[in-house]
């Protein structure tokens, strides 16, 4: 009888030795998983940012306003109307030239592909060359018309990209 319960002890024993460590290795988890988390105490990492992209660079007297729109300066005569790059004197008149700006794009007239450089569209069959398109920024309410993004001076209202008329060279 002596040999039967020293065998129901050690059986026992075994297994309340494979339970205990199953909750060891239960509660090993969970504290794995505790430290896991974030607490009041630790900072949080920031993943190191990657580099901005490199736009390639634009001629002398053009700068990019918006997401594929360019923005050039130029000289209008006030009186003919003719265009010039440099400041001075109307070779026709004799008038003061006045400093304007004007914004663009390049746009395929089929699917409406929007492109800051010229070319010819990659979306189109038969890819059909890119027309330049004026670029202007109106406000809604009081239809005040820039050619630069921002807010409207006047209601300060954000100004809405309108693109539609064609540029002729």
């Amino acid at each position: 009888m002596k040999k039967y319960m020293n065998l129901i002890i050690a059986f026992s024993l075994f297994l309340s030795v494979g339970m205990f460590s199953q909750t060891i290795k239960k509660f090993q988890l969970k504290k794995f998983e505790l430290k896991g988390t974030a607490t009041s105490s630790s900072k949080p990492t920031i993943a190191p940012s990657s580099p901005e992209i490199q736009l390639p660079p634009l001629p002398a007297g053009q700068k990019r306003v918006d997401i594929n729109v360019i923005q050039e300066e130029f000289y209008e005569c006030p009186k003919c109307g003719r265009e010039f790059v440099k400041t001075a004197k109307c070779l026709f008149d004799g008038t003061l030239l006045v400093k304007k700006t004007r914004s663009f794009t390049y746009k395929c007239k089929l699917c409406g592909y929007i492109s800051e450089m010229p070319g010819k569209c990659s979306t189109c069959k038969g890819n059909p060359p890119l027309k330049k398109f004026e670029v202007s920024y109106q406000d809604v309410g009081c239809k005040e018309i820039s050619s630069a993004p921002g807010l409207c001076p006047k209601c300060k209202q954000p100004l809405k990209r309108n693109i539609n008329v064609e540029i002729k060279n």
